[in-house]
């Protein structure tokens, strides 16, 4: 494997800002070059020939695809072979987000949402939104405030706007979902002498008091 392989990108951390994930290639189908992607993208039907496809930084045009349930069978470009097929295992297979199309009014691409500065109708902060859960019911926005993470819901009572150019989305939590801060820690008062096991014998005396956390 060469250093250019090793250095594919395997992991979302390691995805460059102008990319968005598909999916990732698990592995080589038959000895033409065809990879099998385990899809990450709510638009398998993008999977057209001619579209433009990443693995790092290296661009591939998709000349065939099938697709089944959230895997998918891809010839690429370029990929002749099972060797140069099974070269590229494991790596994330990517599009840039320039070349994204747009959504209906209403719907936001993930890497839009993240970043993104909440706060209340009234302009109170509540924090940045970290991440995006599918639950399958409705996705969930969970907001990184300095007392923990806030979940809320994508609904229309919940959330009420979303200026991307702005950086901004307005919210009204739910009655109780906002954190509370900790409640400050207890020590218990150290335990003087000696104390007794569960067998009574005498055991060790303990310099350390003990804490007692409250949730």
């Amino acid at each position: 494997m060469t250093n250019d392989q090793n250095r594919l990108p395997r992991r979302p951390e390691e995805v460059g800002d102008d990319f968005v994930i598909v999916g990732q290639i698990v592995g080589a189908v038959g000895l033409q070059g065809a990879v099998r992607v385990r899809l990450d993208t709510d638009f398998p039907e993008r999977l057209v020939r001619g579209r433009q496809l990443f693995v790092g930084n290296q661009r591939y045009t998709l000349l065939n695809a099938r697709i089944s349930g959230t895997t998918a069978t891809l010839r690429l470009d370029g990929v002749e072979d099972r060797t140069s097929a099974e070269s590229l295992r494991g790596a994330l297979l990517l599009a840039q987000k320039a070349e994204l199309p747009p959504l209906p009014d209403g719907e936001f691409y993930v890497h839009q949402l993240i970043g993104l500065r909440v706060q209340t109708p009234t302009g109170a902060p509540l924090g940045t939104l970290t991440d995006v859960l599918f639950t399958g019911a409705n996705d969930v926005y969970v907001v990184g405030t300095p007392t923990g993470p806030l979940y809320l819901p994508a609904l229309d009572d919940v959330i009420l706007d979303v200026d991307l150019e702005a950086g901004v989305m307005i919210a009204e939590p739910l009655e109780g979902s906002i954190p509370a801060p900790p409640r400050p820690r207890r020590h218990r008062a150290r335990t003087r002498g000696r104390r007794r096991d569960n067998r009574g014998r005498a055991g060790p005396r303990s310099d350390v008091p003990s804490q007692v956390t409250e949730r």
